[in-house]
């Protein structure tokens, strides 16, 4: 738990406070944080990658290989399949995210018996944990380590992630949090696309 509590205090940290110098409200954040990684939390577990992405998938000569895997420990069994449909580099149409989630939860007896809407509402909110995470790593790429090739991911990964979060009423206070911050951002002028 403290692990996922600690990625999504990089959003909060590198791009809420930081990139746009607009803070979290403390109370939501914490409220939403604590959802999303009460549901990780509550997942059966498994060995996963935490970097499960196109990047860090390779295919040559009707091979596939995996890279980038030494952040690999023990974790909620839809992580890595959210990390792969909800990736932070290329969006899938939701027929297809639909369709591919269904493929995974067939060949894994972990989730056999469990509801498809609990399914889905768990896999949304553990990308939706990723994806923050994620924005945090590319505002601290750019304001840590002069590294700016992330930042323009960032303004449409915003837009995906509030979308998300606004589909769930229990989030409400997140996807307030996600409004007020995609405004903050273009208030700033920040080269965020």
């Amino acid at each position: 738990q403290s692990r996922l509590h600690m990625e999504l205090d990089l959003f909060a940290e590198w791009f809420a406070a930081r990139l746009i110098e607009h803070p979290v409200d403390i109370a939501a954040w914490q409220q939403a944080c604590g959802l999303l990684v009460e549901s990780a939390d509550m997942q059966p577990k498994c060995c996963v990658h935490r970097d499960y992405h196109c990047r860090n998938l390779l295919y040559n000569n009707g091979k596939l290989g995996i890279v980038d895997f030494q952040d690999a420990l023990r974790g909620p069994v839809l992580y890595d399949v959210a990390s792969l449909l909800r990736d932070c580099y290329h969006t899938f149409d939701e027929a297809s995210v639909d369709q591919w989630l269904g493929q995974f939860v067939q060949i894994t007896p972990a989730l056999q018996g469990t509801a498809p809407d609990e399914i889905k509402r768990a896999f949304d909110w553990l990308a939706l944990q990723r994806q923050l995470k994620a924005v945090g790593i590319f505002a601290r790429l750019h304001l840590r380590d002069h590294k700016s090739s992330h930042l323009s991911y960032i303004a449409p990964l915003l837009l995906r992630i509030q979308q998300l979060a606004a589909q769930y009423p229990a989030l409400h206070g997140l996807n307030v949090q996600l409004v007020d911050c995609i405004e903050a951002a273009k208030r700033a002028a920040l080269p965020l696309s």
